[in-house]
């Protein structure tokens, strides 16, 4: 019973600081969707939350997932990771990242930086190393 009362208490803790970011966060969200005419997403969202909370507890490191592949995901704000890591290249998100896997494997290779570690299965490796080398981000 304890530890269920410690852990609702960190829960709430939780909640409190995501909802002063929320509520620091909307003017800026309003503006952005309000000028660019389209909206921020949820996961957009829950990164730029999570990034900030990151930046002021002064973590030393953080494990980012990315949403869709990486291309053209939000994560990719993220210029010099330690390493890079493709779990796995599968039909996943098809109507998104791709009919075929060197198409899924295209989308997902987009968080690939230039210069930095990649870690990732020996099957990926066989789709990947048909992309162009262009296709790294610096």
């Amino acid at each position: 019973y304890k530890q269920l009362a410690q852990n609702d208490s960190i829960i709430y803790e939780y909640i409190n600081v995501y909802k002063k970011i929320i509520e620091e966060l909307k003017p800026l969200i309003d503006e952005y969707e309000e000028k660019e005419d389209s909206k921020v997403t949820l996961f957009e969202l829950e990164t730029t939350m999570a990034l900030l909370y990151f930046y002021r507890k002064n973590v030393d490191f953080v494990v980012l997932e990315t949403g869709l592949g990486g291309l053209y995901d939000c994560t990719n704000i993220i210029t010099h990771p330690l390493v890079s890591v493709i779990t796995s290249i599968g039909y996943d998100h098809m109507h998104l990242l791709g009919n075929t896997l060197p198409e899924i494997a295209f989308q997902k290779a987009g968080i690939i930086k230039l210069g930095q570690p990649i870690r990732l299965p020996l099957r990926a490796l066989t789709f990947l190393c048909t992309l162009p080398a262009a296709h790294a981000r610096p």
